[in-house]
């Protein structure tokens, strides 16, 4: 059984046309089924709950990646598979995983080719692509064993997979090397350095210019750790603390 998460969005007059066109190719492919629709004062964890009570297998998120990023982020301990169903931008996500736009995913969709991927984990709530964590007096825990601390201010995330060229990309050419199905996360530091003895290294051939060091750290779970609060950007949501405990979910998620 199917059931559709529509976003609110959608229900606007200029995706009339596409939704219709979704709707009619759904039900030729002989996949409707039951439709909810995001609302202010509606959860979207009840919705997936309630859904899945009633015989759902499969959750279909029509929309774009922020409704993916929604279903995602409350992803429960329920053996169901997600559905995409792109009708706006943006819609990185979705085509990097080879799903079209529109009516042409339902094809996709009813072909049931399934993947499964690892998730995020940040403080008990998931994620799909990455991390964004302010340098600043942050330290980071790694598996209990050792801890690293950013200097110089430059750029720190924590990566699942990277989709080139969208607000996801985690702005590192290594971090095209992210794989989702390898059970671990990559903390990717990058160095801050903007003295003028880096600036004489560039000039002298030392190093690139414009092309930042980067450390990586493949592992299983971390814990951020910072003296004052700081906001942590997961795939375009937003979370303040002064600690976050991130790990990874092998094969978390079917999609």
């Amino acid at each position: 059984m199917y059931s559709y998460f529509y976003d609110d969005f959608v229900s606007e007059k200029k995706y009339e046309r596409i939704i219709t066109a979704v709707e009619n190719r759904l039900t030729d492919l002989g996949i409707q089924g039951r439709i909810d629709r995001f609302a202010p004062f509606r959860s979207p964890k009840e919705m997936l709950a309630d859904a899945v009570r009633k015989g759902a297998k499969t959750i279909v998120a029509v929309g774009n990646d922020e409704t993916v990023r929604k279903v995602i982020e409350i992803w429960p301990d329920f053996s169901v598979t997600l559905g995409i169903i792109p009708v706006s931008e943006p819609s990185a996500l979705s085509s990097f995983l080879g799903i079209p736009t529109g009516e042409a995913a339902c094809d996709t969709l009813s072909a049931r080719i399934i993947e499964k991927l690892d998730l995020g984990k940040i403080n008990n709530r998931y994620f799909l692509s990455h991390l964004k964590i302010p340098s600043e007096s942050v330290t980071i825990e790694c598996e209990g064993g050792f801890a690293v601390t950013p200097v110089g201010g430059g750029d720190v995330r924590v990566c699942n997979f990277s989709v080139p060229n969208s607000q996801y990309d985690a702005g590192i050419d290594i971090a095209s090397s992210c794989d989702p199905r390898d059970g671990v996360l990559d903390l990717l530091v990058t160095s801050g350095d903007k003295s003028f003895l880096a600036g004489l290294k560039s000039l002298f051939g030392r190093k690139k210019a414009g092309a930042p060091e980067v450390s990586v750290f493949s592992l299983k779970h971390m814990v951020i750790r910072s003296e004052k609060p700081i906001t942590v950007i997961s795939d375009g949501g937003a979370y303040e603390d002064t600690q976050f405990k991130v790990e990874v979910e092998p094969q978390k998620l079917r999609v």
